[in-house]
């Protein structure tokens, strides 16, 4: 059995605080650019299905293609991946693991280790399409693809390295807490008028937007916004090194 490789265990710590992280984001997306998840020739798509009794949080991670979660009424959690090649091999070889450690639910894409940075250089890209019950907490993983996640109330955590992010929460709720951080692509969050939360944003390169009163500071460093909703008793963090920031009614 060749050994494995978990590839999305690589991130950087902040990206506001860290020079270096241009070179990692570059490093990153730069291996996981040869696997094109927009136009392979082969797909193989998997439904799994986890009841979410006992589980309080879900964590998906990726290396190459789209994550979109959305929330859902029931009482379990579904996972639907659809790999994408250009040959078979490189279908076999990427591996989709999903395991429970504790209350979490790990989502996460493999490759057999082939002697790349990311185990085999051809391996497939993954597509997520995961469906969550609306009160549990989320962290998402990335490096190279979209993430999307719309109508969780739980505590979110997304972390992209080359993608944009699109979030559409709804009413953020007092002690939620939203931690976004990407290197290279846009964020955009769309949140209630009747949210309660104190925003804080900052982009070294792009621009800060928001549809309520903020404090806004266009130093040489980028743009910062500091800014709330109600009594700011929930709290919404987002950075991004290259990609403008954007946050919208809903």
């Amino acid at each position: 059995m060749p050994e494995r490789n978990l590839n999305a265990s690589l991130w950087y710590d902040d990206p506001m605080k860290k020079a270096a992280v241009f070179c990692i984001g570059a490093l990153l997306t730069g291996c996981a650019s040869t696997m094109n998840y927009g136009g392979d020739a082969i797909h193989e798509q998997n439904h799994q299905t986890v009841p979410a009794r006992g589980i309080t949080s879900v964590h998906v991670l990726n290396v190459s293609g789209p994550i979109t979660v959305k929330t859902t009424q029931g009482a379990s959690i579904t996972i639907d991946s659809t790999k994408s090649a250009n040959d078979t091999d490189a279908i076999h070889r990427t591996h989709v693991t999903i395991h429970q450690e504790g209350p979490q639910l790990v989502v996460h894409t493999e490759y057999d280790q082939g002697g790349g940075w990311f185990g085999s250089h051809n391996g497939a890209s993954v597509a997520y399409v995961v469906s969550i019950p609306r009160n549990l907490s989320l962290n998402v993983d990335n490096v190279s693809g979209p993430v999307t996640v719309s109508g969780t109330v739980g505590d979110l955590n997304v972390r992209e390295v080359s993608g944009s992010v699109h979030a559409a929460l709804g009413t953020v709720r007092p002690k939620q807490r939203i931690n976004i951080q990407s290197v290279s692509g846009s964020v955009t969050l769309s949140i209630a008028r009747n949210s309660d939360v104190r925003v804080q944003t900052k982009s070294i390169s792009g621009a800060v937007n928001a549809f309520f009163p903020a404090n806004i500071d266009k130093g040489f460093l980028g743009q910062m916004l500091d800014g709330r909703l109600g009594k700011g008793d929930g709290s919404i963090v987002i950075g991004a090194v290259s990609g403008g920031i954007t946050i919208s009614p809903q």
